[in-house]
């Protein structure tokens, strides 16, 4: 009988075959059995998992803090005033091509987050 021994060289760890999008509140919300959510955390865990606005009980359960201390941070981001378009512009005019290309790496899961948020409704 042929036996076939694998050597490190031939193992590879399996790797997810699509990246998987939830929210925060199908998460929370959905009856889920225990080998579903051993799944979906091991892809949160392999960076193959986008949880999308989690909720604050998820939030505070997932950090080890309180529900109303992640509601006063969040509160407290909320409150920070936006700059305006015409700040923006001018902060970006001012960017060489190779900092606005390093602003968007930096930024682009962001900046389409924030897209798709807009052109949803």
């Amino acid at each position: 009988m042929l036996q076939i021994l694998k050597t490190a060289a031939t193992v590879h760890p399996r790797q997810p075959r699509r990246h998987l999008h939830i929210t925060g509140e199908n998460l929370a919300k959905a009856r889920r059995g225990a080998r579903e959510r051993a799944f979906l955390a091991a892809h949160w865990v392999c960076n193959a998992l986008t949880l999308t606005n989690p909720t604050v009980r998820l939030a505070a359960r997932t950090f080890g803090v309180s529900v109303p201390m992640v509601t006063a941070m969040v509160t407290k981001l909320q409150a920070v005033t936006v700059a305006t378009p015409a700040t923006i512009d001018a902060v970006w005019a001012c960017m060489s091509a190779a900092d606005r290309d390093q602003f968007c790496r930096d930024h682009l899961a962001d900046l389409w987050e924030r897209f798709d948020r807009a052109t949803a409704a």
